[in-house]
């Protein structure tokens, strides 16, 4: 349950990232974007992982960012875009749906046509490698 609220979490604060006004305030939701998710990767079970990414993620981009608004000032951000919504809304469904595809187990039974009497359990896919053979 905990993974779900800061998944929702995650998702809100990359909302009003994209929805702020000022570039200070983008900022700041960025930082607590990539906070949020340092703690979802430390729980996990990544602390190494978790720890580069509340360091570079939230710590360094926050202060570069600042940094560079400091120096080139608030300018405002042109709302007329040359990529439709729709097209864009498009293309990350498209994404998440492929990355789900790709990272949820598929067992399959296997067999070879050559040597019938080695049975393979599964097809390793992308998620049995990312999940299963990390080490």
């Amino acid at each position: 349950m905990i993974h779900l609220t800061l998944v929702a979490a995650i998702i809100f604060c990359a909302y009003r990232a994209m929805r702020a006004a000022r570039l200070i305030n983008v900022t700041i939701w960025l930082a607590g974007t990539s906070a949020l998710t340092a703690v979802l990767i430390y729980l996990l079970g990544a602390p190494e992982v978790a720890v580069i990414e509340l360091s570079v993620g939230a710590g360094l981009v926050t202060v570069l960012f600042v940094f560079a608004f400091s120096i080139t000032g608030e300018t405002t951000i042109d709302e007329n875009t040359l990529v439709p919504r729709w097209l864009i809304w498009g293309l990350g469904l498209i994404v998440v749906l492929i990355l789900g595809w790709l990272i949820l187990p598929v067992r399959k039974e296997v067999t070879l046509l050559i040597r019938t009497d080695i049975p393979i359990a599964f097809e390793p896919n992308f998620g049995h490698m990312l999940w299963q053979q990390r080490g």
